[in-house]
This record gives C-alpha cells, structure tokens and sequence, in this order.
C-alpha cells in the first residue's frame, strides 16, 4: 500500500509539473525577449577591433611619468604631472602633459631635447601609476563599481577587477560606452572571440563604462529551474 500510495503521489506531482511549466516558459518568455532585443547589436569586427587595441591612454593630473632618454643614464627622472597637467624636466622646464598619450609627449620631448642637448634623442615615457583614470563596470558581474587603472588595461583584465563575470552574464554581449566628441559610442565584444584569439583583447580608456548584459537562455533556465525548485518543494511539504 505505501509503494502505490508513493506512485500515486509521484503521478499527481508529475501531472502539475507538466501544466506549470508552459506557463512559467511564457511568463519568463514574455519578461526576457524585449530586452533581448534592444540588446542585440552589431558585434565589433576584426578590423575594428585592431583600430581599438592601437588606441592609447591619455595622461592626467596627479599621474606619475617615468621619463628616460636611450643610452643617457643621467636622464632618468620620475615627475609627477601637476594639477594644472604640466611636468617639469631638466633641460626642458615645464610643459603640458596631461591630456597627450604616452607617444605624443615622447615625441614632443625627443624634439626639445633634440635641439640643443641630443643628437636624435630616443626618449621612453613610462605610466607608473595612472591615478587619474578610472573606469566603470556595471551588469552581469560578480563585483560591479568604480576601479582605477593601473596603466595599460585590457577588456579581459578590467572583468577581472570585477571578479569575472556571473552565471548569467551572455558572454557575446559585452558592451564598452566610450566618450566620443561628448557622446558615448557602444562597441560590443564577444568574450569568447577574445578568449580564443579570434579578436584581440582590446585596452579600455579613462571613462569607459563596460556593461556585461545578462543572457536571456540563462535568465530563462534559471527561472524555470527555481519556479520548478519550489513547486516541488511544495508539493513535496503538503
């Protein structure tokens, strides 16, 4: 009598299983696919994406520059750019560094420094500590918020900051928001392109806001899987 009575029990929780899953599809369904939509956008191509990796940060107030010219070893000088973004340099005094990339100052150096002290001055500037820029990651992350970049940073490392990506997180939808003449321009990478070598890991810039979006297939699981969880957790208890 208990092993029919245990049948019994399972027929009737298995016949309540089949009417509520349709409904939890289309309630979920119904929830998940507008979004879906909007999110979907053009994914960054290979070209574009070598256009992104050539791009540089640009140096701000309060970050400090190493600056060191090519077989001269006396020339080996830490500044720390003011906050007005000027440095000053031996032979050369003060000048303007904040809001230039790491090339430009280096060429503007090279011909200073080229005009009375070196004969064709081969001069490195290195980004020790880049205390002005930041950046945001919000969305499908373990720990979203404000980080500060520590020099070059790339898409990958800058997720990691954020402790990686959660369960939920659709891997081709990863949106990176970059000021563009005032406007914020979206570009769309797919993890998974990075990961494998397909595109190159691109390095993110000063004000960038990084969205990972969540995967509507994923919401939809899990939603089903917890609706069904307790369901049967009920029917289970009464």
């Amino acid at each position: 009598m208990g092993s029919q009575g245990e049948v019994e029990k399972l027929e009737k929780v298995s016949a309540k299983f089949l009417l509520v899953l349709p409904v939890a599809c289309l309630l979920h369904l119904s929830a998940v696919w507008p979004v879906a939509a909007i999110a979907d956008v053009t994914p960054v191509t290979s070209a574009t994406a070598r256009s992104i990796e050539d791009a540089e940060l640009r140096i701000g107030a309060q970050d400090l520059l190493l600056v060191e010219v090519f077989q001269a070893d006396d020339y080996k000088i830490e500044a720390r750019v003011s906050n007005l973004g000027q440095i000053s340099l031996p032979l050369i005094g003060k000048l303007q560094a904040a809001g230039k990339t790491v090339s430009e100052l280096e060429k503007e150096l090279a011909s200073r420094l080229g005009k009375d002290y070196f004969q064709d001055p081969q001069v490195m500037v290195t980004v020790k500590e880049f205390t002005s820029q930041r950046i945001t990651i919000e969305g499908n992350v373990n720990k979203p918020g404000i980080y500060s970049l520590q020099g070059q940073t790339t898409l990958l490392q800058a997720l990691a900051m954020a402790e990686g990506v959660n369960d939920l997180a659709d891997y081709s939808n990863v949106q990176v928001y970059r000021k563009n003449g005032g406007a914020n321009s979206p570009l769309n990478f797919d993890l998974e392109d990075i990961r494998s070598g397909k595109l190159a890991d691109p390095p993110v810039l000063s004000e960038d806001t990084i969205i990972v979006h969540r995967s509507g297939a994923k919401s939809f699981v899990k939603s089903v899987t917890d609706t069904l969880r307790g369901f049967v957790t009920f029917t289970t208890y009464r």
